[in-house]
């Protein structure tokens, strides 16, 4: 073998055994471990991907949300967690999973008793036809199946069984809406155009204009607290006037 031909072959052996086999390479953008896919991030109601978080207490300490200034809002997997305070994110953050199960919990018996459906959104079967129903949380949402079997084909597509579920929610709470006014602005419903129907959960928040949305998503514990009686032990009661505008209104 010539002297080129030989530096060529002892180049080529030595590349091919510099990178050991199962190494990722640069296009492999998954996290290394686990807890770095799941670490939560800070996040804010102006960059926020999924559902607002409707829950009124911190999942940590249980105290409201708000009580303590503005709650601190971090996003975990694409889900939206609030904090009554920053010293809740470390208990957290040490075991997630705990957490979770609670929040979900709690919010299962928060929207279960204004669920709209009888039948499994996915089979179109009788919620408790099949034996016991499947209760399913996906982004801070309620969600109840005949089986768990149902879960797999909701997961394809969210979005169009949410907006089935958002349209049942306004048809069964329309009617008996309880504020003649926007619930954020404190102006008449109407006043603007046809009011804005938001679904929170499972309870219709009506609002006076699409520019009242995100200020609700910037504090919905603030005003959920305000439509549901039971979450305050008082009557649903409209703004003061003047005191719920969008720029006097708390946000997180």
């Amino acid at each position: 073998m010539n002297r080129p031909l030989a530096l060529l072959a002892a180049l080529w052996l030595l590349l091919s055994t510099a990178i050991p086999a199962g190494v990722a390479v640069a296009e492999d953008s998954q996290p290394a471990t686990p807890e770095a896919a799941a670490a939560p991030t800070e996040s804010s109601p102006e960059t926020k991907k999924g559902n607002p978080y409707p829950l009124t207490t911190c999942p940590v300490s249980g105290e409201p949300l708000g009580a303590m200034g503005d709650p601190v809002v971090i996003e975990y997997e694409g889900r939206e967690i609030r904090f009554c305070c920053p010293s809740c994110e470390a208990p957290f953050k040490e075991d997630p999973t705990s957490f979770l199960i609670k929040i979900n919990e709690q919010l299962i018996e928060q929207q279960k008793p204004t669920y709209p459906l009888e039948t499994c959104v996915v089979s179109g079967e009788k919620l408790g036809g099949m034996g016991e129903l499947f209760d399913y949380v996906h982004d801070n949402r309620l969600v109840r199946f005949c089986c768990r079997a149902c879960v797999a084909e909701f997961q394809s597509d969210p979005a169009q069984y949410f907006e089935q579920i958002d349209q049942a929610v306004i048809e069964a709470q329309r009617a008996d809406y309880p504020l003649a006014t926007c619930i954020v602005s404190g102006e008449t419903l109407g006043d603007h155009g046809e009011p804005v129907d938001y679904v929170l959960g499972t309870q219709l928040i009506r609002l006076c204009c699409p520019a009242c949305v995100a200020e609700l998503e910037k504090n919905p514990a603030k005003y959920l607290k305000q439509l549901r009686p039971e979450e305050e032990g008082t009557e649903a009661t409209e703004p003061a006037e003047g005191a719920e505008t969008m720029e006097g209104s708390a946000g997180a």
